[in-house]
């Protein structure tokens, strides 16, 4: 699986924005994406065997995102 740019977001809730490939419905905060620009999801393979992830397009210094930690980075 290639990496995939998540662009066609729509507006879910209140605050609130959501993406769907083939099955899988994504949610997320809609000031998160313009925060950083949208998202990438990677695959299990190109994350280092450590399953699915999101990317973001804009990568803040260090990058790290705001999470709050947990990652040891």
């Amino acid at each position: 699986m290639k990496m995939t740019l998540l662009k066609q977001w729509t507006k879910t809730i209140e605050g609130d924005i959501s993406e769907k490939i083939h099955d899988i419905t994504l949610i997320a905060e809609e000031k998160l994406v313009d925060e950083f620009g949208g998202f990438k999801l990677l695959s299990s393979e190109e994350n280092d065997g450590r399953g699915l992830s999101l990317k973001p397009v804009i990568e803040v210094a260090g990058g790290c995102g705001s999470c709050g930690g947990g990652c040891g980075h």
